[in-house]
């Protein structure tokens, strides 16, 4: 049994704990084909919030947290897989609203961010936003539903969030990277070298293969491959 760590409020399209669903989620179908691999079965371990992973995964509740983005502070607490996606953090804007192209840009906007991603938020302080003028929304729906009302003009995600939420409001837009780029992983106890070391394997070899290209534009899409050339 491998026990996967997960927020309540993820997005089903990069893991969806539910069982029997159609699609489960780019990081599941990953994490599907590491399990099968060394026999093993997916549980995933469904917490409420974000910030409710790091914890749960040093009560022993899990054995790994999936699309965590790896930050010095992090690393001090647990220990990370290679990457598994580029976890660039973008400004993003609802067209008609203009593109922000240099991050100094964002401290005019009014910003909006979700609840327990800590790594989102200190992106926007470093680009000059106010932390205290920031609104904060409990699901990344409410930071969009935001959006479209105009309450806020912008929003620090993730290119693995943007490209995912790009499908559905086709009307978001890309700008420029806010603070340094970054990786998501999945995050493992430090006392796990074993484990980490088998997901290391695993995941260098599956980023070589044409697998892993059709699996990113099957969840991602196009756009995705976009932003990520104009942020290369």
């Amino acid at each position: 049994m491998l026990r996967a760590i997960v927020a309540a409020d993820e997005q089903k399209a990069r893991f969806d704990p539910a069982p029997g669903a159609a699609r489960h989620g780019f990081e599941r179908e990953l994490l599907e084909n590491f399990a099968r691999l060394h026999k093993l079965k997916i549980e995933p371990v469904v917490v409420p919030h974000y910030n409710d992973r790091l914890p749960a995964l040093e009560q022993g509740k899990g054995d790994l947290i999936v699309g965590i983005i790896a930050t010095p502070e992090r690393r001090e607490r647990i220990a990370f897989s290679e990457e598994v996606f580029p976890a660039h953090i973008v400004a993003v804007t609802l067209a008609p609203h203009r593109v922000i192209e240099q991050p100094a840009q964002l401290a005019s906007e009014k910003v909006g961010v979700l609840a327990g991603t800590t790594t989102w938020k200190q992106a926007a302080v470093q680009a000059g936003v106010a932390e205290a003028s920031m609104k904060t929304y409990p699901t990344i729906d409410a930071v969009f539903a935001a959006l479209a009302a105009g309450e806020i003009t912008a929003t620090p995600l993730s290119l693995a969030d943007f490209g995912l939420s790009v499908q559905k409001h086709p009307k978001l837009q890309a700008g420029a990277v806010l603070g340094e780029p970054g990786s998501a992983c999945w995050g493992v106890p430090k006392d796990a070298p074993a484990l980490k070391a088998a997901l290391d394997e695993f995941l260098t070899a599956s980023r070589r293969s044409q697998a892993w290209n059709r699996l990113v534009v099957s969840y991602f899409g196009e756009q995705i491959l976009k932003a990520l050339g104009k942020q290369r």
